[in-house]
């Protein structure tokens, strides 16, 4: 989770955390990796 965290912060700042963008990464990914 820490490298989508990282990833989240740099693209979306500081207020990723108030939207989930970290967890919203790594799901989209891995239901990605399923398709």
């Amino acid at each position: 989770m820490l490298i989508w965290a990282g990833f989240a912060l740099g693209h979306n700042g500081s207020g990723y955390r108030a939207n989930r963008y970290d967890t919203k990464l790594a799901n989209a990914y891995h239901r990605s990796l399923s398709a």
